[in-house]
């Protein structure tokens, strides 16, 4: 997924893809969202709003930001950018989480996985952890 979106900087996707500012009354608020404008208040407070996609575009600042802020949090993660361009990798190597991510859905085992990069159980542990990590906070509260 990171390499699609830092990839695709320039590409100009669909309508149904980008995210276009409308202007909600609040009834038109919870009728879109569920939540009434109380809680959107709340979620911008908390800073929680993760826009990715910006006039039809990626913004890749933003989501370099996202990244490196939560790979802060593991000490098993690295993002440097002179390590694949910035790819959030296993620390003190060149084996990007991305790959860790695609060896478990081409149904690779840990000790497999462990073998053939020459990392251990808790390395891919810990990446697991950072990808669900990624994925779980734009839909946290508090």
């Amino acid at each position: 997924m990171t390499e699609l979106l830092v990839r695709a900087t320039e590409t100009k996707f669909p309508d149904i893809y980008t995210y276009k500012k409308k202007v909600r009354t609040e009834k038109e608020y919870e009728a879109d969202f569920g939540l009434n404008l109380n809680s959107n208040a709340y979620n911008k407070s908390m800073k929680r709003n993760i826009i990715f996609w910006e006039n039809g575009y990626v913004n890749h600042q933003e989501i370099e930001r996202y990244f490196k802020k939560i790979a802060k949090k593991f000490a098993q993660i690295q993002i440097d950018e002179k390590k694949l361009s910035g790819m959030p990798v296993i620390k003190n190597t060149r084996i990007p989480v991305s790959l860790i991510v695609a060896c478990l859905k081409d149904e690779m085992t840990f000790e497999e996985i462990c073998e053939e990069y020459e990392i251990t159980k808790e390395d891919i542990e810990k990446s697991m952890e950072y990808v669900m990590e990624v994925l779980d906070i734009p839909y946290q509260e508090g």
